[in-house]
């Protein structure tokens, strides 16, 4: 089943998202029993179901459940009592299921994303930045294993995040402009991070 790391994810995410639709909440949202046994019904359905449960499909789901509450069929009270349950329930697993992953797009687009200006706040990732811009000992170690041979390259493309030239291993390696090459094709991000634009 899936993780608690992402059960926390799909809560507060709900939560987020919720809070823009509806404008500020008088009272903090407290998940209950039917929330927490909606989620381990949905995770059980779609793990049998072969998805792979991940942030992105979560997201996801959550748009799409959310867009299905915040329409003009609905009440003023129906709106302000959404649940965590009544988005990750059976019957909303049906409308998800009903849709094809254009049309459900194009529903969340339209109705949520315009209509309520819902946007995913970005969270800043200063830690895993400064953790990317450095050199780390460990994947020093893993460098100098096998540094300046064909199999260094790609013991290096498995172990580590690839070409980073404060790096004294990639300094002094034979094949680190392939390296880059690699990091600039796998990893783009960190590619345009370290400044290898």
């Amino acid at each position: 089943m899936a993780s608690r790391r992402l059960y926390k994810y799909a809560v507060d995410l709900f939560i987020e998202l919720l809070t823009q639709v509806q404008g500020k909440r008088s009272k903090p949202y407290r998940c209950n029993n039917a929330d927490t046994n909606a989620w381990r019904d949905w995770c059980v359905y779609y793990e049998n179901a072969g998805v792979r449960i991940g942030e992105d499909f979560i997201r996801r789901y959550i748009e799409y459940g959310l867009q299905s509450w915040f329409n003009d069929s609905m009440t003023e009270t129906q709106k302000y009592n959404v649940r965590f349950s009544w988005v990750f329930g059976k019957a909303a697993i049906k409308r998800w299921n009903a849709l094809d992953a254009n049309t459900r797009q194009f529903c969340v687009t339209t109705h949520l994303k315009q209509r309520f200006k819902v946007v995913r706040k970005k969270k800043s990732s200063t830690r895993l930045t400064s953790l990317l811009k450095k050199v780390r000992p460990i994947e020093e170690k893993f460098k100098n294993e096998y540094l300046n041979t064909p199999r260094g390259l790609l013991w290096c493309k498995a172990n580590t995040t690839l070409y980073n030239h404060k790096s004294s291993a990639c300094a002094m390696c034979n094949y680190k402009d392939e390296c880059k090459e690699m990091l600039l094709l796998n990893m783009p991000s960190v590619y345009k991070l370290r400044g290898y634009k």
